[in-house]
């Protein structure tokens, strides 16, 4: 009896951790399918969008006959080059309507694969529940045999009170006897359990693939019916306005129309900066004064000013193109780099958003005011994240690249995806390959033009971080590659690309940067953790080593940590420690080797070599912004992270404490 109470404290101590080892992925991963996205409403948006293909086709009949009737009944050769441009958006919708629906089909087998496989994790959440239920039986059957027939030290039993209890002695036999057949319940129980807990981590690794599989079809949806819509619309509006003589003759005289416009629009701005003629607004001359004694980042860096974006893959139109202006009759004065809509788009460098154009029917646009005689400018945005006036710095993330030709702010006429930059100095257009760092270009051979090729290898020389000997690693895209490199250094679930994507979610914080933070300071150990603490992880430098409650909690901390109060206002790297930032507050206080780590880790799922300044967000910090302060909105949940007894809570776990 002695052993089995011993057995019994034992596992009444150790119940709360296994309940809360098999818990914890419910209320962490467990996803709502059904609440983002209702596939009747679905299937209803996508019939109407292909019920509007006969209208455009008959309306582009009509547009036929019209043209055939002014020019002898064939049609006009200009008029064929807008008509081209009309079918081939018509045929977009056609062919974009069907991949949606195939894209429904699987969402729909998705939504099933999940349910299904939680239902399997929660077998194992009931069986612990039962098992629970035997324990509190047990205990009170304990309870009961040591008041009753037990000395107070349990050692042995007490004769006086089994004399007194004699005539009821067979009933507290009854309950040895019941106690013996429970804990043989409960034996077999924990051995199942044991079992189940094994497969476990493959149903919570098949759950979150589902899972991430899943929400990546579901954005995949929402962005192209955001993109179709925006075309039929756009479509609509082309043929009325066309019709109606309001845009024919500009179509049909140039097709480059809308980049002219806009570079003479742009000219006229710098003339006017240059000549301290600034546009009439309400303390601007004040902020220009503050800001001319501002110390601009830049100085402290290799290059004066940062890519707009990343990877550079292909380059569209370089600076005074010769085929460009043979083709569209005036100079090209911006580089246009070809990158998939949706791309993050940095400031250069610091100082402040001169102007912004986000007119729904032309090009979005944004300028900037730059130290040192420098402007910036960013065109072919979908979303613009900064407003007129505000202060940037340099890798801050100030919008998002274009979406496609016939959609929102992309104009009516268009040759593909891409961002159109251009940089001046002193009111002079300059050719920003000139002082850009081509070391980070992806394939010099394919990218850069042949003049550019000694900038390139000088770039690499003047790096203070050499990581050009990096071996990249092997995969078609980014995800392969890093899942390639989880599958290198990391163990457990830390091995699983979607528990990164998990980790992310809701922060705008690169994950690839997440996950290199986590090898570079604990090479992905069991729950994260290292003998001193979790990757700077809450910025304790106490040498603390902190517990979490799982995996989950030990990752999401750190860009959760990124985004706090005291880290919240940076953008790159190298301001995260001590090699790029010697007065404020930092992740890292390795004055190189961190940043070291953290590049060539990028460098090798990345696939080019990550300058120092590298930004790490994908968008702005989700915590907003309060007069240049970062708000502490993201403080509650690493909080609750924190905080041992509401980890206990979240995860359906009543630990004393």
């Amino acid at each position: 009896m002695k052993k089995q109470i011993g057995f019994l404290i034992s596992l009444s101590l150790l119940f709360p951790l296994i309940t809360q080892a098999t818990s914890e992925t419910w209320d962490i991963f467990t996803w709502e399918f059904s609440t983002d996205i209702s596939f009747r409403s679905a299937v209803e948006q996508v019939t109407e969008l292909r019920n509007s293909l006969s209208l455009f086709k008959n309306r582009l009949n009509e547009m036929d006959a019209a043209s055939k009737e002014k020019h002898d009944w064939t049609l006009d050769e200009q008029y064929k080059e807008v008509r081209t441009e009309m079918v081939k958006v018509i045929q977009d919708i056609n062919n974009s309507t069907q991949k949606i629906t195939s894209t429904l089909k699987s969402l729909y087998k998705y939504k099933e694969a999940l349910k299904e496989n939680i239902e399997t994790l929660n077998e194992t959440k009931q069986h612990l529940e039962i098992a629970k239920n035997y324990l509190n039986q047990l205990l009170v059957l304990v309870y009961k045999m040591e008041r009753e027939i037990y000395t107070e030290s349990w050692e042995e039993v007490d004769l006086l009170k089994t004399f007194v209890k004699s005539d009821v002695m067979p009933q507290l036999l009854a309950w040895d006897d019941t106690l013996r057949i429970l804990l043989n319940q409960i034996n077999t129980l924990l051995q199942k359990t044991s079992i189940q807990e094994k497969q476990k981590e493959e149903s919570v690794n098949s759950l979150l693939n589902l899972k991430v599989s899943a929400q990546k079809s579901l954005d995949y949806y929402k962005t192209e019916m955001k993109k179709l819509e925006q075309k039929k619309a756009y479509l609509i509006s082309f043929m009325q306005l066309y019709s109606e003589k309001k845009l024919q003759e500009a179509v049909l005289t140039d097709n480059a129309f809308e980049e002219r416009n806009l570079q003479e629009a742009i000219n006229g701005l710098v003339g006017d900066i240059v000549q301290k003629k600034y546009l009439d607004t309400n303390g601007l001359k004040e902020k220009i004064a503050a800001l001319s004694q501002h110390v601009d980042s830049s100085e402290n860096e290799a290059s004066p000013v940062a890519w707009p974006t990343y990877p550079i893959t292909q380059i569209l139109t370089v600076f005074k193109d010769q085929a460009y202006e043979r083709e569209n009759g005036f100079k090209n004065l911006w580089l246009k780099l070809s990158i998939d809509y949706g791309t993050p788009v940095y400031a250069m460098r610091d100082w402040i958003v001169y102007y912004v154009d986000n007119w729904i029917a032309w090009i979005n646009w944004i300028m900037i005011m730059h130290t040192d005689g420098y402007i910036s400018t960013y065109a072919y945005l979908s979303k613009i994240y900064i407003q007129q006036w505000d202060y940037v710095k340099r890798g801050q993330v100030i919008a998002q690249s274009w979406w496609e030709p016939w959609t929102q702010w992309a104009g009516f006429i268009s040759k593909g995806a891409n961002l159109t930059f251009s940089l001046y100095k002193d009111g002079v257009a300059i050719d920003p390959l000139t002082v850009l760092d081509l070391s980070v270009v992806q394939d010099r051979e394919k990218v850069l033009p042949e003049e550019y090729r000694l900038k390139y290898f000088n770039d690499q020389i003047i790096r203070t971080i050499d990581v050009t000997n990096v071996s990249l690693l092997k995969g078609r895209t980014v995800d392969e590659r890093a899942q390639t490199f989880l599958n290198s250094y990391a163990v457990g679930t830390y091995r699983n690309l979607s528990f990164w994507d998990e980790v992310v979610k809701g922060t705008n914080i690169d994950r690839d940067m997440v996950i290199c933070i986590a090898f570079a300071e604990s090479t992905l150990g069991r729950f994260l953790s290292t003998d001193n603490n979790i990757g700077n992880v809450w910025n304790n430098d106490r040498w603390d080593r902190i517990a979490y409650a799982n995996p989950y909690n030990g990752a999401r901390l750190i860009p959760l940590t990124l985004n706090n109060q005291y880290l919240g206002n940076y953008h790159t790297i190298k301001q995260l420690s001590r090699y790029g930032n010697d007065e404020w507050k930092i992740y890292a206080s390795s004055p190189i080797n961190w940043q070291s780590n953290v590049q060539k880790c990028l460098s090798k799922i990345k696939w080019f070599y990550i300058p120092e300044d590298y930004p790490f967000r994908t968008a702005p910090n989700p915590n907003g912004v309060d007069n240049g302060e970062i708000a502490n909105n993201g403080n509650s949940e690493i909080g609750e992270m924190m905080n041992w007894s509401v980890m206990k809570k979240i995860n359906g776990v009543a630990v004393q404490q």
